[in-house]
């Protein structure tokens, strides 16, 4: 069926799971999943381990590929279940520290100093977004994540970090594709709650920094680096400094700044959906990463909106999907540097 949910092991795919929780988002590079069946003694399934590689699938369709990182078996007079879970396989990435840490690098390429962070985990690099010039000046922090050393380079060029199917790190820009179906209340979205919290907004974000001057051989000192954005949408004075930890030019002082700005103010506001089925009418999955035109009356929605992450849930009640929506300019590449005053009009939400 291709709704069927299946556990691939060393191309054997296992089924009948009874629970299932599938997870996707942009904001997180590890997919999660978990899996659990109860009543139903299935003794291939027992031989499941953490540490196990497994590829995830709803039908032919490939989500996850990662390994398995929690086995729970319990076994009674009147049921016996098994509860396995794991992430992506980038989830390495965020767990574990660079060993040559701390480093630090000069006037290097940033898509081979992520590669070179990514090669002892096996995981490959995939490009979809201009990283832009190299950077003049790098390092790495002791005891610092891969993904947190990946997060600040990315953070700095306005790219987002996720993982693909096969476990891939993938660097890339939002919405690479658009949905074939709308999402209509009382048509295909069966309910949406609206979350709103400015706590983590601030009037003015402001990068400050330092980098070196050296060239051929001598050391010139330093130069300061600055880049200032403002979100006039936050009524009272709530200033906030970044440091970047790597030697930007203030051009890219000034990109960082407005990215920080332009993401806090999208992240302020998000519709969660939950949807009638998986799939679309074409038979394609929905999936983060996809825009699709929305309409909901009750909340003044209509318009195009990011699926910024997915959340699949199988249990005795049936198939479920909840999806988390955001307006698409949040990881707009070339952030604005202001965020202009949102009027307020009637009957509809205001986002900013």
């Amino acid at each position: 069926m291709f709704n069927d949910v299946s556990l691939k092991v060393d191309g054997q795919k296992l089924t009948g799971w009874t629970d299932v929780s599938i997870k996707r988002s942009v904001d997180t590079v590890a997919g999660s999943f978990k899996f659990s069946v109860v009543d139903i003694w299935r003794g291939d399934a027992i031989y499941l381990e953490p540490q196990m590689e497994v590829d995830v699938y709803i039908g032919d369709d490939h989500i996850i590929r990662g390994y398995l990182e929690e086995r729970d078996i319990s076994i009674g007079a009147e049921s016996n279940s098994i509860s396995l879970s794991g992430r992506c396989r980038t989830g390495d990435l965020v767990d574990c520290s660079i060993l040559d840490a701390p480093g630090s690098w000069k006037e290097i390429d940033p898509l081979k100093l992520i590669t070179t962070i990514c090669d002892p985990f096996d995981i490959k690099v995939i490009r979809k977004a201009d990283l832009g010039e190299k950077l003049q000046d790098f390092s790495i922090n002791g005891g610092e994540s891969v993904y947190e050393a990946i997060a600040r380079i990315c953070e700095n060029r306005a790219v987002l970090p996720i993982s693909d199917a096969k476990g891939n790190l993938v660097l890339t820009t939002i919405g690479d594709a658009r949905a074939s179906d709308k999402l209509i209340y009382e048509y295909n979205i069966i309910s949406a709650q609206l979350k709103q919290s400015h706590k983590d907004r601030f009037s003015h974000v402001f990068v400050k920094g330092q980098r070196s001057n050296k060239g051929n051989g001598w050391d010139k000192g330093t130069t300061g680096i600055f880049g200032k954005a403002e979100d006039e949408n936050v009524d009272r004075w709530r200033p906030k400094i970044i440091v970047p930890g790597s030697g930007l030019t203030n051009e890219g002082a000034k990109t960082r700044a407005a990215w920080e700005t332009q993401i806090r103010a999208g992240r302020s506001s998000t519709i969660q959906v939950n949807v009638a089925g998986w799939r679309q009418y074409t038979q394609e999955l929905w999936r983060e990463n996809l825009i699709a035109f929305v309409v909901i009356p009750h909340l003044g929605v209509e318009g195009d909106m990011l699926v910024k992450d997915v959340e699949y849930t199988l249990n005795s009640t049936g198939r479920a999907l909840s999806m988390g929506l955001v307006l698409p300019e949040i990881y707009a590449p070339e952030p604005k540097v202001n965020i202009k005053k949102k009027k307020s009009k009637r009957n509809t939400v205001i986002w900013r």
